[in-house]
Formats: structure tokens, sequence, C-alpha cells
């Protein structure tokens, strides 16, 4: 995740050489491009003028930088005596670009990141789920390798926010201000509701819990279905699907229940590896049509495994990060 620092403007960095302070190196990237740009080109005009002030020390200016690049060991061992026979021209040039590099740089944050320029950003890195509030009242839990973002007009009148990943979403209810989800390729769009969304490189899937919720393209809005509780809507290569949902443990991931009826065992490997981040594979292809009926409820990784073996005669071999069931 990006890093913010105290707002210093560009066109200042050349002074703070000159008196030998340190300039920070982590940048705000709220700020809008123009505004970066326009900081950019007031730092070139201001190194123009250096020139024109008679107290500027050169030698002390460089010789600050110089110590401080070797320092961090980012210049070799050259002799201080041969940086300091720099003219005054040369040091305005070396300065501007580095003042540029980092410029560019930061421009570079912001129309990377998603949802561009946006003012919050989210994202779960750990395994657990993270419980993400917005100012509306509604509440996002994101699943892991997941980020939400919204722009500066998020508000009562305009909620509107980015998905990457899979997340939860409880909306607060609004009749005359949808909430409104972009991800990938779709469109999501509830009054006030309770779903779940998911996005991978195969499409997007949507299951929904309570409510009504309308899925569509984000080419043509006019292309949508609308989603009742029980029923999940999928988009993949812009074709939109409405079937019933089969899946029960769509939410293992948030709420660690899990619930096998008769169920093949290699299927709910699938299922139990989505909800631990795991990686449980059979050594033997003879065991994938055994059928597992059992619930597993706010229990760990071992747990499950332990029940498993037992109930099959199984022995779990781990093997780094994975764990591999044999018949015993």
């Amino acid at each position: 995740m990006k890093k913010n620092s105290e707002n210093i403007s560009y066109n200042k960095l050349a002074k703070l050489f000159a008196e030998s302070q340190f300039f920070q190196s982590d940048f705000d990237t709220s700020e809008a491009n123009i505004q970066e740009i326009e900081s950019c080109v007031n730092t070139w005009k201001t190194l123009e003028k250096m020139q024109e002030i008679e107290q500027f020390d050169t030698d002390k200016a460089w010789g600050s930088l110089h110590n401080r690049l070797q320092k961090n060991d980012l210049l070799a061992n050259d002799e201080p005596h041969k940086l300091r026979s720099l003219s005054t021209n040369r040091w305005i040039a070396v300065a501007a670009s580095i003042i540029l590099i980092v410029g560019l740089f930061s421009v570079w944050l912001i129309v990377s990141k998603p949802f561009n320029s946006s003012n919050f950003y989210a994202e779960n890195i750990t395994l657990e789920p993270m419980e993400v509030n917005l100012p509306d009242g509604s509440l996002v839990y994101l699943n892991s390798q997941s980020n939400l973002s919204y722009n500066n007009k998020f508000s009562l009148s305009n909620r509107k926010v980015q998905l990457q990943g899979e997340a939860f979403f409880e909306v607060t209810r609004d009749e005359t201000n949808p909430f409104e989800i972009f991800v990938n390729n779709a469109s999501v769009k509830v009054l006030g509701t309770s779903f779940n969304v998911e996005s991978s490189e195969l499409g997007v899937k949507v299951i929904v819990k309570t409510g009504k919720v309308q899925l569509s393209t984000n080419k043509e809005f006019s292309n949508s279905i609308i989603l009742t509780p029980g029923e999940k809507g999928s988009l993949i290569n812009s074709i939109l699907l409405k079937e019933k949902n089969k899946g029960e443990n769509y939410l293992s991931w948030l709420n660690k229940r899990l619930v096998f009826k008769a169920v093949p065992l290699n299927k709910a490997l699938v299922d139990i590896n989505k909800a631990f981040h795991s990686n449980i594979e059979l050594g033997d292809s003879n065991l994938n049509e055994l059928l597992i009926t059992t619930n597993f409820t706010n229990n760990n990784l071992d747990e499950v495994l332990k029940s498993i073996s037992i109930a099959f005669n199984l022995r779990v071999e781990k093997t780094g990060k994975r764990h591999i069931l044999v018949s015993n």
C-alpha cells in the first residue's frame, strides 16, 4: 500500500538542498495530476533563478546532497573535490533532473492506483477478512488479496466504489440513491441489500443474500439481470447468466462456516481451500469420490484436517505450504 508524507511543494526542494536539510522520500498523492505538473514547472523556474541569488552556496548544497547519496550507497566512492568542481549550472541541471524524476514518479502513483484521484483506498494483504466502513453507513468485508477504492465525490447522493477481488457488502438502504460497484467489466447496482461479489480472470460472480441486485455490463448498462435472494449472477465474456445458487459455502471465507451434505471429497476441498487460503490436495485419485457429510463452524485448518483424516482413515503429509491427504 502507498505511504503518505507531509505535503512538500517541489519548488522548495532546491532551498532544502541549499540549507542541508533532508527532503521527504514519500509523497502525498492525493493532489490531482495537474497540481503535480504545475509544481514541477514552478520548481524549474525556481532553479533558473538560483543563479541570481548571490548568497546561494553551491559547494555546500552539492556537498550535502553528495554526502546523503553516498551514505545510502547510491554513489560510487568518488573524491569529494571532483564533485565540488561542478559548476552552478551543472548542479542545477542535476538537481532539476532529480526533482523531475520525483515529480513524474508521484504522478505515476496517482494514475496507477485504482479509481483515479481517489482519496480512499483499502487493501487486505492478510489472510483474515478486513472490515471497511463507508461514509454512508454501509459495511464492506474484503477477502484476502482484495482492494476497494472510491473518489472524493463519494457521498450520500453519489455512492460509487471500485472493487478488485472479492468482498461481501451490507449496503445501507437508500431508495433515491443507488449504491454502485464497478468491478472488472461489470457494474453492480443496489438500493440496500447484502450480497457477495467475486471477480477473477474468468469473470464476475454475484450471490445475493438479501434484497435485490442488478448486474450489468459497463459498456452496455441496458444489458442487465436482476438477482434476488438465493440467486447467483455471472458475467463471463460479456455474457450474463442467472441461476439458483447451489453452493452453501460462498461466505465461508468470511464466517468460517462450512456445510457438506454427501459432497465428493475433492469438491469439498475446493471450498476448504478457499475458506482457509490453504493448499490441500488428495494424493490418490481414488479418494476423489469419497462422500463427506459434516459441518465445520469456527474450526481452524488443523482441526478440519484432523476430522477428515479420522473419518476416512487418511494421513496428512505436509510439504512446504501443501497438505496432501493419502490413504493409510
